[in-house]
């Protein structure tokens, strides 16, 4: 059985207290490509999500990561 994308990101926000937009394309088990949306969900129904720029050590922004800051319902 698979999970739902909501459910891949809500547990890995559970997990680790974060997500990034490379770790949904490259690591999830069903690829995530609609992490932004998924988020909006969480938010929506009450979840605390933060979100920012990960840079390298130039400055170039590589990533973006969303951490949670509460848990909704």
């Amino acid at each position: 059985m698979y999970k739902s994308q909501l459910q891949q990101v809500r547990d890995k926000l559970l997990k680790d207290g974060e997500i990034t937009r490379n770790w949904a394309i490259y690591k999830a088990p069903r690829a995530n490509t609609r992490l932004g949306a998924r988020i909006k969900d969480l938010r929506q129904s009450g979840w605390k999500i933060k979100g920012e720029f990960v840079k390298d050590k130039r400055g170039i922004r590589v990533d973006f990561r969303y951490y949670l800051v509460g848990k909704g319902r």
